[in-house]
Parts: C-alpha cells; sequence; structure tokens
C-alpha cells in the first residue's frame, strides 16, 4: 500500500487497513490457502524501513483474521509519518473448506433468507433442514452403539 504524501493520521492508516484486509481475505479465500507467518514493512517519511515479523497462532484465510492480523502488527507502530506498508504472508498451505465455511463470504443474507423461503413454499418446509434434524437410519446408529460397547475403532 503506497500512499501519495506520507500520512501521520493512524485513523486514516487503519481505514486504508480494513480496505487493504478485504483483499487479501478476499484473494486468500478465492485461492483457498491460509498462512500463519506475517511479516510488515513500513516505510516512513525519510525512507528508513522498518521490518516487523510475526507468526500467529490462528492462520490468515479471511479478511476478518487479515484484519485482525493488520491490527495487530500495526499496534504501536504508528508513531511516525508513513509512505507505503507492504505486508508478505508466508508459507501458505491450501485449506480444507467445511460446510460452515460456506455462507462466510455472502454479503446479502436477505437474499438468502427470500431464496429458502421460496423453496420452501414451493417444496414443503421440509425440503430445506439442518443436518442435525436429519433423521440416521437405524443401521448407523447400531454400528455406532455396538462400536462404543466393544470399544472398536
Amino acid at each position: 500500500m503506497v500512499f501519495p504524501e506520507a500520512v501521520e493520521s493512524s485513523e486514516t492508516i487503519l481505514a486504508e487497513c480494513r480496505k487493504w484486509a478485504e483483499r487479501i481475505g478476499e484473494s486468500l479465500s478465492k485461492k483457498s490457502v491460509e498462512g500463519a507467518k506475517v511479516r510488515l514493512t513500513l516505510e516512513d517519511e525519510d525512507g528508513a524501513l522498518r521490518v516487523f515479523a510475526r507468526s500467529f497462532s490462528k492462520p490468515i484465510q479471511c479478511p476478518r483474521t487479515a484484519l485482525a492480523a493488520l491490527l495487530l502488527m500495526l499496534d504501536g507502530k504508528l508513531d511516525r509519518p508513513i509512505l507505503s506498508m507492504r505486508l508478505l504472508i508466508t508459507e501458505l498451505k491450501k485449506v480444507r473448506a467445511y460446510q460452515a465455511d460456506l455462507m462466510q463470504h455472502v454479503k446479502d443474507e436477505r437474499r438468502i433468507d427470500k431464496a429458502l423461503s421460496q423453496i420452501r413454499t414451493v417444496f414443503g418446509s421440509e425440503s430445506v433442514r439442518l443436518g442435525r434434524e436429519i433423521p440416521e437410519p437405524r443401521r448407523v446408529k447400531v454400528l455406532r452403539e455396538w462400536k462404543s460397547a466393544i470399544g472398536w475403532q
């Protein structure tokens, strides 16, 4: 992120970081990758470079986690005017998507609710159900009980 002139206001920098984190997180999400090691380089108005590195316990993989990482990296470091910032997320690895992640990137929940209500109107209220609402077959229940009874893994 390069500013047209040196920026002193931390509010301006944080506002830009929010936009930046959105782009970074969406890019990581689209590629289905995550990384926990981050290096932030700040260029001061006199041209001096300050480099900060950190490993996070939770990976950066979406806009929310990218913003959290940026804010933690910038904490206490905005004491001088800044010309540019560079963020490098290293050791990227593929992530396995879970069903809970499917709705994460949807921005307009009203459209989802409207679509679900139309489906339920046409096909009935039982056409869309949560996974926990679907009854398990008897054989699955029996096998689970049998496994726990004999200690089989």
